[in-house]
């Protein structure tokens, strides 16, 4: 009975007395748009480093892939510039700019793979029965591909909404000085 009473004041508190709903919210808004940034990235550029030929497809997909192993603190001085010029300064929108680099070239690297295993002679009798090329894909490949745009929704989203720390972020990236970017000036 007591920890009833104690479970439900401690409910109350964080519904009642915090802005709790308003961070989810938040924070889901961020993901989902993360997210959609990510796929209308990391699909055509998947999928046109799979039908690459010759080895630099491959080359350029090992190129991509470790860009996803910098730092985001390395990156944090062009993503300043971008916001900064935006006017999202102190802003949502802020993060929605900035956390797509983080995901964006994993998953390009995973649905590289996946599209490299879809057979290019289903595209090739879509094209043949009157598709375009996007045609192909729209109609093909990506339904195919469902498992595969799954995970990135998923590695995306658990990613973002992870790492959104609405207050840290914003103050890392307005409220500090900039020494990581050569200039002692305050934003």
């Amino acid at each position: 009975m007591v920890q009833r009473a104690a479970y439900a004041r401690h409910l109350k508190y964080l519904f009642e007395e915090t802005l709790f709903v308003q961070w989810l919210s938040n924070s889901a808004l961020i993901g989902l748009c993360v997210v959609a940034i990510t796929l209308l990235v990391a699909l055509p550029a998947g999928y046109g480093l799979a039908r690459m030929p010759g080895r630099s497809g491959e080359n350029l997909s090992i190129g991509i892939f470790l860009t996803y192993l910098v730092p985001r603190r390395f990156c944090s001085c062009r993503s300043r510039e971008w916001v900064t010029l935006l006017g999202l300064q102190d802003s949502l929108w802020a993060l929605v700019v900035v956390y797509p680099l983080s995901p964006s070239p994993f998953c390009t690297w995973l649905l590289m793979g996946f599209f490299k295993s879809v057979p290019r002679e289903i595209e090739e009798a879509a094209i043949v029965d009157g598709c375009t090329v996007l045609g192909a894909f729209v109609k093909t490949v990506l339904p195919l591909s469902v498992p595969a745009i799954l995970t990135v929704v998923i590695f995306a989203f658990t990613l973002t909404v992870a790492g959104v720390r609405v207050r840290a972020d914003l103050h890392l990236l307005f409220q500090r000085e900039a020494r990581y970017c050569g200039s002692r000036d305050r934003f």
